[in-house]
Formats: C-alpha cells, sequence, structure tokens
C-alpha cells in the first residue's frame, strides 16, 4: 500500500510539473503572437515564475518552404541547462504583412 501511495504521489507531481511547464510554453508562443516581431529570434531563453517555482524556456526557430512563415518550438525545464526538459510545444508564426 505504500509503494502504491507513493508512487500516486510521484505520478501527481509528474502530471503538475507537466501541466506547468505547458502553460508557461503556451504563454511565450502567445507572447509570440502578440509581439508580432519579425524575423522571430532564434534560439532566445528566458525565465517565468509559475506554481511558486522558476520555469527556464528557450525558443528554436525552424524555416519552412514558405519563406514568409516560421516553426518555433518551445522548450521548458526546472533547470537552465535544460538537462531535463519537461515538456514542449510549438506553432507556426508568419510575417504579417504591411
Amino acid at each position: 500500500i505504500m509503494k502504491s501511495a507513493s508512487e500516486h504521489l510521484t505520478g501527481v507531481g509528474h502530471i503538475e510539473d507537466i501541466t506547468l511547464a505547458t502553460w508557461v510554453a503556451n504563454n511565450r508562443l502567445t507572447q509570440l503572437h502578440l509581439d508580432n516581431t519579425w524575423p522571430v529570434k532564434n534560439k532566445k531563453k528566458g525565465e517565468q515564475e509559475m506554481g511558486r517555482r522558476k520555469w527556464y524556456w528557450q525558443q528554436v526557430v525552424t524555416k519552412t518552404n514558405d519563406k514568409d512563415m516560421v516553426q518555433v518550438e518551445v522548450s521548458v525545464a526546472l533547470d537552465e541547462q535544460f538537462d531535463a526538459t519537461v515538456t514542449s510545444a510549438s506553432t507556426f508564426i508568419a510575417k504579417q504583412a504591411k
């Protein structure tokens, strides 16, 4: 019973980490859409407080077949070195017509 309870608590903690990290990644992707800056900076890093912890994010920009669109992936970890990425999320950002 103790082993099951311990495994359950570990699983709940892991789900909480993934949920918070996903919110951090989605916040960053939303900010990129709102900033409307072109070109999107590659390998940019930052941090965000969420759930009484500091989360670190980094974004990687990948070119697409359309020169006016890129894919941005944001990875989130609890350490600056990204030894253990908790989660990542991605989106496509298009250059806005002027």
